[in-house]
């Protein structure tokens, strides 16, 4: 039997990057809570959320890989979440401005009929130009 591919998201942008490569999916919503875990670095982080997203999916459906991922941006040494709103994401944007964010994002493929998984994290540096507020709220409203 052929096995089906799911998206433990909800992500646009990772349903469209997942698009690209012309294989059937199905996306579900996994419930996951995202604290951060106490003295949790950013790493150790999106491999665990990583991993329970898709084991989170794995529970409702049979003979699947299941594909998991989050992703964190730290700030002077601060996770950085998601903002969730305007002035949270003003904020956020602000703290960058002329810094060098790392951005780590953690995948998970899962296999739930031999319950095997295989995860991974990967970093990347952006260097942040100096950002006006004007720039920002303009960004934000875009």
């Amino acid at each position: 039997m052929k096995k089906s591919i799911i998206l433990a998201s909800t992500s646009p942008f990772r349903q469209q990057l997942l698009s690209k490569i012309k294989l059937p999916f199905n996306c579900v919503s996994p419930e996951v809570d995202e604290t951060p875990l106490i003295n949790e670095n950013a790493e150790q982080l999106v491999r665990r959320l990583a991993i329970a997203k898709a084991q989170a999916v794995s529970d409702h459906t049979k003979e699947a890989l299941i594909i998991g991922g989050d992703q964190v941006a730290v700030i002077d040494g601060v996770i950085i979440g998601k903002p969730h709103n305007f002035d949270n994401a003003f904020k956020q944007l602000s703290a960058a401005s002329g810094k060098i964010v790392t951005f780590y994002t953690g995948l998970c493929l899962l296999n739930n009929e031999k319950n095997s998984h295989q995860a991974i994290v990967e970093l990347f540096n952006v260097h942040f130009r100096e950002l006006t507020d004007t720039m920002i709220t303009n960004y934000l409203h875009a």
